[in-house]
């Protein structure tokens, strides 16, 4: 594609002036400390899975209690390594979601959305697992619906939205076909 000219010198034109982003309102700011609060929750449980291997084993027996005693170490470890994996995966893709719908990237506003939904039943199923693990449920899943109602409901984070896709759509009327620098066709 080459540079846009102007149609009486073959120089380069400079660059079309572009509109400034629009900051991201107060309400969508509120994501952080959610995010923040969220990441805590999610490396303290596999840490007490971790670090209290008793509180893992009670957890692990009252689910199954037929489990064979000299599997209970594997079983412990897997436990442990499962919530790592998992909780990791939570933490990056939670903070890069919330970092790109910061910036007005609505495709991570709604892989957000799609995140939240799926953390808050993945979190059910945990405390459904036993009551021992409420303490991270509870307000994992608290935040999970603030978050969500930061995202969809005041008006001010929809305007923000819209006026980021606005500015990143393509001005109709311009370009080589609207300058008459193109053929027919």
């Amino acid at each position: 594609m080459r540079p846009r000219t102007s149609r009486r010198s073959s120089e380069p034109l400079p660059p079309a002036p572009t509109r400034p982003a629009p900051p991201a309102p107060a309400a969508l700011r509120w994501l952080v400390p959610c995010v923040a609060v969220g990441v805590a929750l999610l490396i303290a449980l596999p840490a007490v899975l971790a670090f209290d291997r008793g509180f893992t084993a009670d957890a692990i027996m009252q689910n199954e209690p037929a489990l064979d005693p000299s599997h209970l170490e594997l079983a412990i470890d897997l436990v442990i390594l499962d919530a790592v994996v998992w909780h990791a995966i939570d933490v990056v893709l939670s903070v890069w979601f919330v970092v790109k719908t910061l910036q007005g990237r609505h495709w991570a506003r709604v892989a957000l959305t799609a995140y939240l939904v799926i953390a808050t039943a993945g979190s059910l199923y945990s405390a459904a697992s036993g009551t021992q693990f409420l303490w991270a449920v509870v307000p994992s899943d608290a935040i999970h619906v603030v978050m969500l109602a930061l995202l969809w409901v005041p008006r001010s984070v929809r305007d923000f939205f819209t006026a980021h896709r606005a500015r990143s759509a393509v001005p109709t009327g311009t370009g080589p076909r609207a300058a008459g620098e193109a053929g027919t066709g």
